[in-house]
């Protein structure tokens, strides 16, 4: 997909909590070449582990100051979660004034601004609207999480556009090229809409 939005520039982050491998992880880090025990990266904790949603939002809010300007954020399954956050966080408290969101597959995040109190807390749609012009592509079936959870993502964003595939926690791919052209239509669409 990367290859072609040419005309755009990506910078890719990979959180900083470090987890250890599972479920034969380990054996295939080592057939890659990787080391197992130093440079995996897991997921997000349990959901009452406020350190490290704290740690996580304060990082990447670093990270883009230091390397930004960025007109937009880009998050990919789980990674989005935390990328609604931070288009929250920047629409509440400017940092990195972020004029668009492409999301892939993500249920509501946490309330940054409850985060930093201790509070863990979802995102409501009635009263945590989000300003920027947000694109969402999620699966229409097949996938674990219930339609609402992604609904409910976009319904936090007054300038949303919406495109459906059939390919679950998948980002649509080269597999299927009626899912990746729609997807290459829709996020152009929603970058146009960022410049007015």
């Amino acid at each position: 997909m990367r290859g072609d939005l040419v005309e755009h520039g990506f910078v890719f982050l990979n959180g900083g909590i470090s987890g250890q491998p599972g479920n034969g992880n380990a054996a295939r880090a080592a057939a890659a070449g990787e080391d197992p025990d130093g440079g995996l990266y897991g997921y997000l904790g349990e959901i009452t582990d406020v350190s490290q949603y704290q740690d996580l939002l304060g990082g990447l809010v670093a990270v883009v100051q230091s390397r930004g300007p960025f007109d937009g954020i880009v998050g990919l399954p789980e990674g989005d979660i935390v990328a609604a956050a931070l288009l929250l966080k920047d629409a509440r408290q400017p940092f990195a004034n972020f004029k668009c969101g492409i999301l892939f597959s993500a249920a509501p995040p946490l309330d940054p601004d409850d985060l930093r109190a201790g509070i863990v807390r979802y995102l409501d749609p009635v009263k945590d609207a989000v300003s920027s012009p947000l694109n969402k592509l999620w699966a229409k079936a097949g996938w674990r999480a219930p339609e609402h959870l992604h609904s409910a993502l976009a319904r936090l964003c007054d300038k949303c556009q919406v495109f459906l595939h059939d390919h679950g926690h998948q980002v649509p791919g080269q597999r299927d090229h009626q899912a990746l052209t729609e997807t290459l239509r829709a996020i152009p669409r929603t970058i146009k809409s960022a410049e007015g």
